[in-house]
């Protein structure tokens, strides 16, 4: 069914383990393969009290699924160039370490969308990037072109703050690069947004083929939770085609036209999935194409539309 389709959406990324995250080497005839050559001093941001593990390991991709286990279609069509490990030896903790996994996504747009299509849930934010939390131990964020993953080998108060600290310091020493800022971010209206939910689904979004760079935000209205979506898009003429398209691709799954719908607001229009009572609010405005999309309530769906739909005349043109 369509309620099914698109809330499940193109899909979640796989998960990668907290602590002791198994080293795999790509390798040819059994012997290890230098890939690339390291392109980031990592083994200079080694933090007080420990020491770089070896020289860094570069995958390239070529190799990157010999590196994580066979889940390299996560990265790969999302602008992956290499990613690089360092693993770093704690001198307090003998036999333990932290490991600085860099993955080089060639733009910060690519970096924040692999990042928050694996964001873990009950995480500690941090204030080391503006894209950043902890989890068990483990940090993880977004900085410029790179997104960072700084896996414990167990968890340890010593361990976790070395890789706190690497953090801090990859940030410090590292240049972001330019484009280090996503403004379609601070076009979410504020109120009844949940903290840190946004993502970026580059492809295919709600199933629907060629509804790319979508960015999803989560809002809570009491126990009504809602979805709403902005895609900034080349011009007006491509924004309208595309909503109206969208509009389409959900009719032909048994959405209907609602009985009453947003007065006086060209452009945007409501609908509903009679048998669920799900309500999809759908609109294009200026160069954006947004909405809300499978509420269970009428009212929220159409408030929050309107408000995103709103939000956007200082920066339609």
């Amino acid at each position: 069914m369509l309620l099914t389709l698109i809330v499940v959406g193109a899909g979640v990324l796989a998960r990668k383990f907290y602590y002791g995250a198994p080293i795999r080497r790509a390798t040819v005839g059994g012997a290890l393969q230098p890939a690339l050559q390291a392109k980031l001093p990592l083994a200079a941001l080694a933090p007080s009290e420990f020491s770089a593990a070896g020289p860094a390991e570069v995958f390239d991709a070529r190799t990157l699924s010999d590196r994580i286990d066979g889940k390299a279609e996560y990265y790969l069509p999302v602008g992956f160039v290499s990613l690089q490990c360092q693993r770093f030896a704690s001198r307090q903790q003998p036999g333990a370490w932290v490991e600085l996994d860099v993955y080089d996504m060639g733009a910060m747009r690519n970096a924040f969308a692999v990042y928050s299509l694996q964001r873990r849930a009950g995480v500690e934010e941090l204030d080391v990037a503006p894209h950043a939390y902890r989890a068990g131990g483990a940090v993880f964020f977004v900085h410029g072109r790179y997104y960072v993953e700084i896996i414990v080998y167990e968890p340890s108060d010593v361990l976790a703050a070395g890789a706190l600290a690497l953090a801090g310091t990859f940030v410090e020493r590292i240049a972001a690069g330019p484009g280090a800022h996503l403004n379609e971010l601070a076009l979410f209206p504020p109120e009844s947004l949940v903290h840190g939910s946004i993502e970026l689904q580059e492809r295919d979004a709600f199933g629907f083929e060629g509804f790319d760079r979508v960015f999803l935000a989560t809002y809570r209205f009491g126990d009504v939770e809602a979805m709403a979506y902005l895609s900034r898009r080349s011009d007006a003429a491509e924004a309208q085609r595309l909503a109206e398209a969208y509009a389409r691709f959900v009719q032909a799954h048994g959405v209907t036209a609602a009985a009453t719908g947003p007065a006086e607001t060209p452009g945007a229009s409501l609908f509903v999935l009679p048998e669920a009572e799900v309500y999809y609010f759908i609109f294009h405005r200026g160069p954006f194409v947004g909405g809300v999309d499978a509420c269970r309530d009428a009212a929220v769906a159409e408030e929050l539309g309107l408000s995103l739909y709103e939000s956007l005349p200082q920066v339609a043109q």
